[in-house]
């Protein structure tokens, strides 16, 4: 069979298969490829409910009050929440701290939270939630941006090794 007949039915499958399960409004054809259109916000209190349930998905229950920790960072001007969101459904979050450095008379900033619903892994939501904060980061002209992960977390590795991020350190953790 011809390769072109071949590439005509594997599109031809495609369109008639691919609305089954998505609208079109969740795609972008970009550079030609076919992403996702991939939303990215400031969160705000009305996002807490979505934001508590990737929370949960990635620690599990919380230690203490989410939505209290959540409003009272909000309302810190060195903190930032970005969602992601597909169709008006919240998909991920990213937040991050910034703080002035005395050793290096900057602002530094951390990245505490990335955290993508499963189901929506590596399909470029991460990618772009940090893409935004790293413009932010630039923006702000802050000094150093820092993020960490578990050492066992590969992907995210993988993710802001491909983003970036190179210098390597040990953070060390306590809880109470």
């Amino acid at each position: 069979m011809p390769r072109i007949l071949i590439i005509i039915l594997v599109i031809g499958f495609a369109l008639k298969v691919v609305p089954l399960f998505f609208n079109k409004h969740d795609f972008l054809f970009i550079e030609g490829q076919l992403k996702m259109d991939i939303k990215i916000r400031k969160a705000d209190l009305g996002d807490f409910n979505q934001i508590d349930s990737l929370s949960e998905e990635l620690l599990g229950s919380s230690v203490g009050d989410r939505e209290e920790m959540f409003r009272k960072a909000l309302e810190n001007k060195d903190y930032l929440c970005l969602v992601a969101e597909i169709n008006e459904e919240v998909v991920g979050f990213i937040d991050m701290w910034s703080f002035p450095d005395v050793s290096h008379g900057a602002y530094l900033a951390q990245i505490q939270n990335l955290v993508v619903t499963e189901k929506m892994r590596g399909k470029g939501v991460g990618t772009r939630l940090i893409e935004e904060m790293i413009r932010f980061f630039r923006k702000r002209k802050y000094h150093e941006l820092h993020v960490s992960t578990e050492k066992k977390n590969r992907s995210a590795i993988r993710l802001y090794k491909r983003l970036g991020f190179r210098k390597e350190q040990l953070l060390l953790e306590m809880e109470s």
